[in-house]
């Protein structure tokens, strides 16, 4: 049996992540959202300028309004449909993640085949606190793998619990992040 270090639950129990992953996705679709919908707005005002007919003009932005309205509201639903079917599995011998809307997946990866393991934190995960575990395996389909929404201190630890070699001496071979440091 593998000794599992403090921080890390390889109880092999089915987990939720962080639930602030719901606040941070959002947060990620209203960027998208106001790109999307500025953007498009941007372009009905330059096509009414340049050669649309007013009444063509105002049924584009109805259009654009339904569409927008159910944009919005998609965006504030995806957050709290991806939370609820995403779950992460962590055992001795490696990482199982579930996650999908309409596609459900079910990834298993072994420890033995990770190959490397990267921690990252963007701006609006880091603002939760959260952070993405992202692990790259041997192979072409499915070589990366990530699990979004963790406690920036879970990700560390997944991560080197995940990395560690049992043939490796562990005093000289640490993976810790500093204080305080941006990844």
């Amino acid at each position: 049996m593998i000794d599992v270090p403090d921080g890390v639950v390889a109880d092999n129990r089915l987990r939720e992540v962080d639930p602030a992953f719901v606040d941070a996705e959002r947060m990620r679709g209203w960027i998208a959202f106001g790109v999307i919908v500025g953007g498009s707005l941007v372009s009905i005002a330059i096509g009414w300028v340049a050669s649309l007919t007013t009444a063509t003009a105002l049924w584009l932005l109805s259009a654009w309004a339904a569409i927008a309205g159910f944009l919005a509201w998609f965006t504030m639903r995806y957050a709290e449909w991806a939370y609820a079917r995403m779950r992460y599995r962590v055992s001795p011998e490696g990482i199982e993640i579930r996650y999908g809307i309409l596609f459900r997946h079910v990834t298993a990866v072994a420890r033995s085949r990770v190959q490397h393991i990267d921690v990252a934190e963007g701006p609006v995960l880091r603002r939760f606190g959260l952070a993405k575990l992202v692990l790259h395996t041997a192979g072409t389909s499915h070589a990366t793998v990530e699990l979004d929404g963790l406690p920036r201190d879970t990700a560390f630890a997944l991560r080197d619990f995940l990395i560690d070699d049992d043939d490796t001496d562990t005093d000289t071979h640490t993976h810790t992040a500093p204080d305080g440091a941006d990844a």
